[in-house]
């Protein structure tokens, strides 16, 4: 219950307008930026009362490392009980210019499906240290179901300010 109550906080900061949650039929996600991932990923693990405030990254400072982080719930478990989730991510700067891509990443491959309805942390993200050369980034990633072959697209963007 913590973490659906971190979650929803976080939920009522970040803008709308912005393509950080989407669904296919049960299938959900979410897609949040942090400059404090192992943190939360530590949190999140741990259980209940973890203390640990998820807030959305708009700006980030040049030298800081930050991270893309997936929380989905309902994949779809395979013959063993397994979900198998993988993501496409795309990075680039605000104005256009492709930083990287990784394709097929594992966020939660071969791991016990979640209860339905419940929200679980992918277990892997995308980071990257903000360079004062960018403007800022745009994070997109299809966060795909390979089970049901579900997928959804969510994309968030921070952008680079000097202290």
């Amino acid at each position: 219950m913590r973490h659906l109550l971190s979650l929803l906080f976080l939920v009522s900061s970040l803008a709308s307008g912005e393509e950080w949650q989407a669904s296919n039929g049960q299938f959900k996600a979410m897609l949040l930026l942090s400059a404090n991932a192992e943190q939360i990923y530590d949190a999140w693990n741990s259980g209940p009362a973890n203390g640990v405030k998820i807030q959305a990254l708009r700006t980030i400072a040049p030298g800081v490392a930050f991270e893309a982080i997936v929380i989905f719930s309902n994949c779809t478990p395979n013959s063993l009980g397994n979900c198998q989730i993988a993501a496409d991510w795309t990075v680039t700067t605000l104005s256009g210019a492709l930083v990287g891509e990784a394709k097929d990443a594992p966020l939660w491959m071969d791991m016990a499906a979640p209860r339905p309805q419940h929200l679980q942390i992918s277990e892997n993200g995308l980071g990257l240290v903000a360079s004062k050369e960018h403007d800022g980034y745009v994070f997109k990633v299809r966060v795909k179901d390979m089970v049901s072959g579900r997928s959804v697209e969510l994309k968030q963007r921070a952008t680079v300010v000097a202290t």
